[in-house]
């Protein structure tokens, strides 16, 4: 049985595509282009965002087994574990 909600799931895409579109497109810049912001630079300046501070703060409160849960879920859908391997994968995240 699933210890995460389909509800947590969608709150943390919700979260984290609110995130995204305050970083744009996670690309390096070109380095001919002197100025531009770099990968560093991008994070530290989200550091106290309040999208990355609201995602970071939901994703503490899930319990171990939801974590173990929406990591599988992730590992899943980037193609590092197969639906089948459900099992397999919540047991790799924990």
């Amino acid at each position: 049985m699933l210890e995460l909600s389909t509800d947590k799931v969608a709150q943390v895409i919700v979260r984290a595509r609110e995130l995204e579109a305050r970083t744009g497109a996670w690309e390096l810049p070109d380095r001919s282009h002197p100025g531009e912001e770099t990968a560093e630079m991008v994070m530290e300046a989200l550091r106290n965002d309040p999208s990355r501070m609201a995602l970071a703060s939901f994703i503490s409160e899930m319990n171990r087994d939801e974590l173990a849960e929406l990591v599988a879920l992730m590992w899943i859908g980037r193609g590092s574990f197969e639906p089948e391997d459900w099992d397999e994968a919540v047991a790799t995240a924990r």
